[in-house]
């Protein structure tokens, strides 16, 4: 075989006569197809992808193939494709092309259009392949009948760029049409399991909620791996951390008529507490006096009342904030859990039986009738019978306003660490929310802050990409936003350059005051 002929390589231990004709796939100068030893093959697949029972002799190298059953069946083919040189030429062309970059809540990450509108080139024989080769090779593995829907994009993951755990259960505004099967052909360097990028599958619990990844696909050059889509095919992109290599793919789905899908499970209203007693001389112990006067009070209210949000500097004195910050970082008998499902969010938080004593009087007195009447002075928000108020709200709110002579709260302790986020998710509890309070005061955030890393509060318009207010970490100062029922927040993925710059960990002491 000369130098400049593509070399095909075959997983079949000869079973593959020499003289077989591929298919060729579009008009370029390179004759593609699926590997020659998979096709080959085709029933002993099939059988081992729906018995789960791997095929014995000498008739298919298994070696190349792997087929996962738990937590949902997945199977990856290597040496998918039999043309190294059309890939590497794939490779080229989409290095050309433009991406966009992705941003949000659930990922960050550069991808490309749909392939399918490009006809010419390495990319439009891609296409033609997926086509005429792949989805009927999909199809006889799996039983399923696919229509001519296929969806083709291009993904490229640089260090810190990631996809947070999804199910791809999606189907057309008609529920006509569905995604019925994920796939992925890797275009990547060598790669190492160090360098991050798996493809990560969940189990899921009870409620059919993802719960704790049991699986990984690695990526590699030429591997070629797809799923069957349901409601539990929980699965993330694992964060890149190499500095040196990029994960590209080729993926998409074939589609079909979608399968019945059950009902979400809801998460349920999320409890609150009444206020409790604190004594005056513990509250002047702990809040900088100068946000207890009525001046500074009345100025920030009107502040408040403009902007709906505001952000105040030091707001624990200087000797209490030090001795709270040291025991929310050095103690060891703090217990620690991790609040989930990781489709909403993932951080820790503490079991407040567990806390030393003065982290317990600090959430005590964020949960204090004290705290209510501070804030409705600093805010205008009738949390408390006795506030003063600017006189800004008009009758018509008053007569409407439930809430007055009621105040509830819910609060947290968090730690946030690497890998660490929320997520803004139609069924969590907090969107079933009315409008609310929110009040955030972060611990042990002292060096440099760098939103590249994640770690911020985003508030964004529900259902759109607008930012409205982005909040970063600092030391001791108090966050105050108005948060109605059009807003939705989500805290950003920490990345692990965390670890680097601004410390392993922070601690926040998080509180959600509802109007009711």
């Amino acid at each position: 075989m000369s130098d400049d002929k593509p070399k095909t390589t075959h997983p079949s231990n000869g079973c593959v006569s020499g003289d077989h004709k591929r298919q060729k796939i579009g008009a370029n100068d390179i004759d593609v197809s699926i590997n020659s030893g998979y096709r080959k093959s085709l029933d002993q697949l099939a059988d081992w992808y729906s018995s789960g029972v791997k095929p014995t002799g000498d008739e298919l190298n298994t070696e190349d193939i792997r087929v996962i059953d738990k937590p949902f069946k997945v199977i990856s083919f290597d040496e998918f494709i039999d043309s190294h040189e059309f890939l590497k030429r794939l490779k080229q062309d989409i290095n050309q092309l433009d991406l966009n970059v992705k941003n949000n809540d659930l990922y960050r990450l550069r991808q490309s259009v749909d392939l399918n509108n490009i006809k010419s080139g390495t990319i439009g024989q891609l296409c033609e392949l997926m086509a005429k080769q792949v989805k009927p090779f999909v199809e006889r593995l799996t039983n399923l009948s696919l229509n001519d829907n296929i969806a083709l994009t291009v993904s490229r993951y640089e260090q810190n760029d990631y996809l947070l755990c999804h199910d791809d259960d999606v189907m057309s505004e008609d529920q006509m049409d569905g995604r019925r099967v994920a796939f992925i052909l890797y275009l990547v360097p060598d790669w190492k399991t160090s360098d991050g990028g798996l493809l990560d599958l969940y189990d899921s619990n009870e409620n059919g909620e993802p719960s704790e990844i049991v699986a990984s696909v690695a990526p590699k050059w030429n591997r070629f791996a797809f799923f069957e889509v349901n409601p539990i095919t929980w699965h993330q992109v694992s964060e890149v951390v190499s500095d040196s290599k990029t994960r590209l793919s080729v993926h998409g789905w074939f589609h079909g008529v979608p399968l019945e899908r059950p009902n979400r499970y809801v998460e349920p209203q999320i409890s609150t507490d009444a206020a409790t007693e604190v004594p005056l001389e513990v509250v002047k112990s702990w809040i900088n006096p100068i946000y207890l006067q009525d001046s500074t009070q009345c100025e920030i209210q009107s502040r408040f009342e403009d902007l709906s949000e505001i952000v105040l500097q030091d707001f624990f004195n200087g000797d209490k904030y030090q001795e709270l910050a040291r025991a929310l970082s050095d103690s060891e008998a703090i217990v620690w859990k991790y609040n989930k499902p990781p489709n909403m969010r993932r951080y820790e938080t503490a079991v407040v039986s567990s806390c030393p004593a003065i982290v317990l009087e600090a959430y005590e007195l964020f949960r204090s009738d004290a705290m209510f009447l501070i804030l409705s002075n600093l805010t205008g928000l009738k949390l408390h019978e006795l506030a003063v108020n600017n006189g800004s709200d008009d009758d018509e709110d008053d007569s409407d306003d439930s809430s007055e002579g009621n105040p509830r709260c819910r609060g947290e302790i968090r730690r946030w660490s690497h890998s660490c986020y929320t997520l803004i998710h139609d069924n969590s509890a907090e969107l079933s929310e009315k409008a609310a309070l929110d009040v955030v005061i972060h611990f042990n955030c002292d060096n440099e802050f760098d939103r590249e890393n994640g770690g911020f509060i985003s508030y964004i318009a529900r259902g759109e990409d607008e930012e409205l207010l982005t909040i970063d970490p600092f030391s001791n100062n108090l966050n105050i936003v108005f948060r109605d029922t059009k807003t939705a927040r989500f805290v950003k993925y920490i990345n692990n350059k965390c670890v680097d710059t601004v410390g392993r960990d922070w601690k926040g002491i998080g509180k959600g005051l509802e109007r009711r």
